[in-house]
């Protein structure tokens, strides 16, 4: 998408002076009045791997990002949006959200998102016979559902959840961990928490 003030990309590969092999970002926002270029990158991994994945998508880009603001004479920044898969983020996340300009709010929805898809597959891969014990798959279930219904209400509903109150994502994330360990049984909640 693109006109006269800005272009937009997603997961489009960029065309540079040079070869540059990680070319492809997930979000490229080339700001023309500012003169500003944004590459974000998208991640969602594991607890143990959430710092490297973060660090990694930080650094992927950088030549690209050096031959784009050489080439369009913009500054570049790259900007890495990673959490894990039960919605944990690292302490820079904070950092990068305000850098793109989302609100608390959007960012629970999101959170909420990223868990809601995480059911579903647990969900999935139950029904495909990989866990036989039918009493979890049946949580699993209800919470899909449960989520899905709430998931409509705010759709019909133009206010933000969570409007009037604010959330700290701290707060929001244990909620989130509190939740997924409902559905892993065999987990050691204590390692987690």
């Amino acid at each position: 998408m693109s006109n006269d003030n800005a272009e937009i990309r997603v997961d489009t590969r960029i065309s540079t002076d040079i070869k540059v092999h990680h070319n492809k970002p997930d979000i490229f926002v080339l700001d023309k009045t500012r003169k500003e270029i944004l590459i974000v990158e998208v991640g969602i991994t594991n607890q143990d791997l959430l710092t490297v994945v973060e660090n990694e998508k930080l650094r992927k880009y950088d030549l690209l990002a050096n031959e784009l603001g050489l080439m369009y004479k913009s500054k570049t920044k790259i900007v890495p949006y990673v959490m894990t898969w039960d919605g944990m983020v690292t302490g820079y996340h904070k950092k990068h959200i305000q850098e793109l300009g989302i609100q608390l709010t959007l960012e629970a929805y999101i959170q909420s998102i990223v868990l809601k898809k995480t059911l579903e597959s647990v969900s999935l891969e139950r029904r495909r016979g990989l866990d036989q014990d039918e009493a979890g798959e049946e949580e699993v279930e209800k919470l899909v559902d449960s989520s899905r219904r709430e998931q409509e209400c705010e759709t019909e509903d133009a206010q933000p959840k969570y409007q009037g109150t604010t959330k700290d994502p701290e707060d929001l994330n244990v909620g989130v961990v509190s939740l997924s360990l409902e559905v892993h049984e065999g987990l050691d909640t204590e390692a987690v928490r």
